[in-house]
């Protein structure tokens, strides 16, 4: 995930300097998407890292229940 995708209203929720984020890293990850998700920031978001994070986002329950629904949906349509 390259950090152009937060330039987008930076300032409203960035008070760090997360241009040297190691994304790579599974904690960054896991900090930066939780982040996103709640001040509701979705740009940029790949839906394989919201697969591969999600359950351990720090994140409102009914948010990570949405997320949750909105990928078995998505794989089911996929499916047919």
């Amino acid at each position: 995930m390259k950090t152009s995708i937060i330039n987008k209203n930076k300032g409203i929720f960035w008070d760090y300097d997360i241009k040297n984020i190691d994304f790579d890293n599974s904690n960054s990850m896991i900090w930066f998407l939780s982040r996103k998700l709640n001040f509701g920031d979705l740009d940029g978001i790949k839906k394989k890292d919201l697969k591969k994070f999600l359950k351990h986002l720090h994140i409102n329950s009914s948010l990570k229940e949405l997320f949750t629904n909105f990928l078995k949906q998505d794989t089911r349509e996929k499916i047919k």
